[in-house]
């Protein structure tokens, strides 16, 4: 005869030595889920039936409330949130509409980096697991797996914050509708993984000069050239070098006495995101005001135009840069040109970031202090605006004078 049940749970008491807690099984969709405690218990019997009620009193809460088994799938509530979707996402409205206007607090290219992973990393092995039933275990079972398929640590790690912040926001929500919320997210028991630091590779002087040395001889280079010169004299980042537009450089004259002063700057909160195909903010999201040198300012005149076009661009109308990939490959061939080939440049991590490195070298060669380093190649905004024109023309020459002397061969190793 088959047996039928008039409720969602069965409770029953698990002896201990000290004193007995009452267990209960909950069901879902008539399955008969693990055990789990109540955390009340008696050891006196006349206590038993009362113990007993108020167990069966928090078994109730907690399935009422969705605490208990019944919760939502993973790739329920990520649907349902839309949760990666920049336009219909409370997640993303919510960290946007806290974050200054001009410091947004995530970016539309990391929403659409995390829905990539989301749906091909995260959902197809706990997409169809309920939020509530993912244990630690799951998630450092499923990071290890992760890292079986010969991934980097790092790549790895990149994974395992996008998942985390999936179910920190899930606990966040939890909590906001009830304090007495028991969830809480699993991927704060698991470690990442280890990550070595494989550290930039630096030219040398010598190399640095070198190939800037090397004859500009076809089309391509006459573009590339400069935009690898500005990178050496000025630390960009290379998405940084390629998101410039004509608007970008600043020119201001500023009155000292008699003499008045013409001086040009670049000022950069935006690179260009290749996926995206548009600019957008710069990695730390701060505005910086770099100063160039008046020669290097009459490099770039020939490719000035209006204020929203790309300085560096093979497109008629310049809407369109030049690509990072592109600027890479030709740096990397500019390099074999001095001798230092693929298994070389590999070996000493030599990137194209290393140009960045190598400008606060040149300036620590110079003897140029650190104040000025750092004011060269970062700073507040705010700060900035007030007093740049201040610092500039005491600081532009000596970065000048480093330039300088170092096109000349005059800076040692």
């Amino acid at each position: 005869m088959p047996r039928y049940r008039d409720s969602d749970y069965t409770i029953y008491p698990r002896k201990f030595k000290d004193k007995t807690v009452w267990y209960y099984y909950a069901y879902v969709d008539g399955v008969r889920q693990p055990g789990k405690s109540t955390s009340i218990g008696y050891t006196r019997e006349r206590d038993r039936a009362k113990t007993r009620k108020q167990a069966e009193g928090k078994v109730r809460e907690l399935l009422e409330y969705g605490k208990g088994l019944s919760g939502p799938t993973l790739r329920q509530w990520v649907e349902q949130r839309n949760f990666w979707d920049w336009h219909r996402s409370d997640y993303i409205r919510g960290i946007l509409a806290r974050s200054p206007k001009d410091k947004p607090g995530i970016t539309q290219s990391y929403c659409r980096d995390a829905q990539r992973v989301t749906e091909s990393k995260i959902l197809p092995y706990h997409g169809d697991k309920q939020i509530d039933r993912i244990t630690a275990m799951d998630c450092e079972d499923l990071l290890f797996e992760w890292q079986a398929t010969g991934r980097a640590n790092k790549t790895v790690n990149n994974w395992k914050s996008v998942y985390s912040t999936i179910l920190g926001e899930y606990e966040r929500v939890q909590l906001m509708k009830d304090a007495r919320s028991l969830y809480r997210n699993p991927w704060r028991q698991v470690r990442p993984l280890a990550v070595e630091k494989n550290k930039r590779g630096g030219l040398s002087l010598d190399e640095a000069r070198r190939l800037l040395e090397v004859p500009v001889d076809d089309k391509y280079s006459a573009v590339y050239y400069p935009a690898m010169k500005l990178a050496f004299m000025t630390g960009l980042r290379i998405s940084e070098v390629c998101g410039i537009v004509s608007g970008d450089v600043k020119d201001v004259e500023v009155k000292r006495g008699d003499r008045v002063l013409t001086m040009s700057y670049l000022e950069i909160d935006q690179q260009y995101n290749q996926k995206m195909k548009r600019r957008t903010l710069v990695k730390d999201k701060e505005v910086r005001q770099i100063p160039i040198t008046p020669g290097m300012r009459k490099e770039l005149q020939p490719f000035m135009g209006k204020k929203d076009q790309y300085l560096f661009s093979f497109h008629p109308r310049r809407e369109i840069p030049i690509t990072a990939n592109r600027l890479r490959d030709w740096f990397y061939k500019r390099l074999e040109s001095v001798g230092i080939g693929e298994e070389e440049r590999k070996k000493r991590n030599i990137v194209f970031h290393s140009t960045r490195r190598f400008f606060n070298t040149l300036l620590r060669r110079a003897h140029v202090d650190d104040t000025i380093i750092r004011r060269f190649t970062g700073h507040d905004s705010e700060a900035m605006t007030e007093h740049y024109t201040d610092y500039i023309v005491q600081d532009l020459p000596l970065i000048e004078q480093a330039q300088r002397k170092f096109l000349e061969g005059k800076i040692k190793e």
